[in-house]
């Protein structure tokens, strides 16, 4: 017996002696053609027997990509009231059309089209697809409806100007119960007691109550996030005045209630400020030089930059006379008043008037 096989699509793992049967594995996706053809037999006493023709037989084979599913494991948080949670169970590979089937469809359904959508009991199920041209040729993912038990506020800037909005990104984490455990806690309970948790696929439907302390810094909008890359849903919260403020996500159950709390900040629109450099005039020198420079605050950190100058002490008229000039001899007092370098400050809004500070002085040669 011959048996023609595409070396591109099969490694050939295992053949019998008279290559009646093949054991192979797959090398891609692919359509090909198998053939055979036998040429004769075996009698009992070992003689062989040509066959005139030859039995020739083939078969066409596809081959497919396995398939699998996107996401393959799904957590919905568990509400028995109100809308119900969904989510689009995306198949890859195989012959492009499948058929579903669920385990338990109290605790989750699934539609043709591979829409899932979580029940009104809570528990776990297995979806799975089959590809229609072949039923043995199976993909199976997991659906969780799960009690939620904690709230996180994810790391985020936490900080804005007045008038802009900062998102704060959520993840819920539910609790996986066992059959038995399935009840609701004791009244009075800080939550359930099973510590196995998994973190929830679409919270976008959860109703979060949030309040601030002290109010009149930050706002919450209305409505919600939808789920995104490494969250669950999120909220938005718009600052109206300078301050911080301490806000608190609770998420209110039936029995016992999960919160999470973050620190935000709103600041007013930078400032700028004119720093003026330079000595007050004295008896020896009435019209000093004097130097401004603008720098800005920045934020994150509050960090003041400065640009660099070069200062100079103002100068003295020089004498007419062509002998040197004595090193002159002041009071003490009068040495006092000129070595002070005063260095007044202005705070300016960005294209608004400025407020003039009081100098700064600094000690230094007049």
């Amino acid at each position: 017996m011959t048996v023609e096989l595409s070396d591109w699509l099969f490694y050939i793992l295992e053949t019998s002696s008279n290559s009646s049967y093949h054991v192979l594995e797959t090398r891609g996706a692919g359509h090909t053609t198998i053939r055979a053809a036998l040429f004769t037999v075996l009698t009992e006493d070992g003689r062989a027997l040509p066959l005139i023709p030859p039995i020739r037989a083939e078969q066409e084979v596809e081959i497919y990509e396995p398939l699998t599913l996107q996401p393959r494991l799904l957590v919905f948080p568990w509400q028995p009231e109100g809308q119900l949670y969904q989510h689009h169970m995306q198949v890859e590979g195989g012959s492009g059309a499948v058929s579903w089937s669920v385990s338990d469809s109290d605790v989750a359904m699934v539609t043709i089209k591979g829409e899932v959508m979580a029940g009104k009991r809570r528990g776990q199920v297995d979806i799975q697809a089959s590809d229609a041209r072949n039923p043995l040729h199976t993909a199976t993912g997991q659906v969780y409806v799960l009690r939620p038990a904690g709230v996180d506020v994810l790391a985020q800037r936490g900080d804005c100007r007045v008038g802009e909005t900062i998102t704060l990104p959520l993840a819920v984490w539910g609790v996986q119960e066992e059959e038995n455990q399935a009840q609701d806690p004791p009244q009075g309970s800080s939550g359930p007691q099973t510590q196995t948790l998994l973190e929830v696929t679409d919270c976008s439907l959860i109703n979060f109550h949030v309040t601030t302390s002290p109010q009149g810094v930050f706002t919450p909008l209305p409505g919600s996030m939808g789920p995104g890359s490494g969250f669950c849903g999120g909220l938005q919260l718009e600052a109206v005045g300078p301050g911080h403020t301490l806000i608190t996500i609770t998420v209110e159950m039936e029995h016992y209630n999960i919160t999470s709390m973050a620190t935000l900040a709103a600041h007013s629109p930078l400032k700028w400020l004119v720093f003026s450099s330079g000595n007050s005039p004295g008896p020896l020198n009435q019209d000093p030089s004097v130097e401004q420079s603008e720098s800005r605050l920045q934020r994150p950190g509050f960090s003041l930059s400065l640009p660099s100058y070069s200062s100079s002490p103002p100068s003295i008229r020089s004498s007419s006379l062509s002998y040197p000039c004595p090193e002159p001899h002041y009071p003490a007092s009068l040495r006092h008043y000129l070595s002070r370098a005063v260095r007044p400050v202005s705070v300016c809004k960005r294209g608004g008037s400025c407020n003039r500070g009081q100098p700064a002085s600094s000690e230094g040669g007049a």
